[in-house]
């Protein structure tokens, strides 16, 4: 049995396509497990609006969200504790800005079957920003599925998981399109978020105080109605090229 497990706060506000990542993956997994940390925006609602397309897969749970740890490693440590809602043998960790290729999810669940004395499987990423314009981040490959087993647990800010078992690392048909956030407005919101989570962190505050200006006088820039891209952006996602803002788009419930 496998788990999907999702982490969340303030996906709208965000602009985290939690949405789109969820239906990538949820028919090739056995549960669809996704915590929801308190968001103080919509977030909860546009899952319960999903939760009734998919009852018999889709499981919400309701955590804490806690930000007291130096650099945010709060996140990590939320991911660790989620693992306890799953019942699945195997885990899929799917952030909220992800997004999975049909045929690089169906080999993916395919993988534990055929390795079964491996614990941790690694896979390749495009990481874009900046409206699908620009490449973003330094890591290209990071670990997304692993055995529901104590041994393994996720850190810092969640970007990997770790663990004492055999690992494999796989190439897959497409890497995971992580997308950062959907819209300019939101992705500027998000880099502001930074400096409230990442205290401690000089860069962190220095992006911030730069995109709370630019939010403040309006100003898209680099993200200004570009339609063109040279990543190979998920069919899924194509409708928020250009976009100001992330939105939940209704007939994603309904199709």
């Amino acid at each position: 049995m496998i788990s999907g497990l999702m982490v969340l706060k303030n996906g709208l506000t965000l602009g985290y396509p939690f949405i789109e990542a969820i239906l990538s993956v949820i028919d090739y997994v056995d549960e669809m497990v996704v915590v929801e940390c308190e968001s103080t925006d919509k977030t909860l609602d546009a899952l319960c609006g999903l939760l009734n397309k998919h009852m018999d897969k889709l499981k919400i749970k309701i955590h804490p969200w806690d930000f007291s740890g130096k650099q945010g490693e709060k996140i990590g440590e939320i991911q660790t504790i989620s693992k306890r809602y799953c019942n699945g043998d195997t885990i899929l960790c799917v952030q909220a800005d992800e997004i999975w290729d049909s045929e690089s999810i169906k080999l993916a669940v395919s993988l534990p079957k055929s390795y079964p004395l491996v614990g941790l499987f690694n896979f390749p990423f495009d990481h874009v920003v900046g409206n699908f314009q620009f490449r973003g981040h330094n890591y290209d490959w990071a670990v997304r599925m692993f055995k529901n087993d104590p041994r393994v647990e996720s850190e810092a800010d969640g970007w990997t998981w770790f663990g004492q078992m055999p690992y494999l690392s796989v190439e897959l048909p497409a890497p995971i399109f992580h997308s950062g956030s959907i819209g300019w407005r939101n992705n500027y919101t998000k880099i502001v978020n930074h400096g409230t989570i990442y205290k401690d962190n000089k860069l962190y505050q220095s992006n911030s105080n730069e995109y709370k200006k630019r939010l403040e006088e309006n100003n898209p820039e680099e993200f200004l109605l570009k339609r063109e891209s040279s990543f190979n952006i998920p069919e899924i996602l194509k409708p928020f090229l250009g976009a100001e803002n992330y939105y939940v788009r209704k007939e994603l419930y309904e199709s």
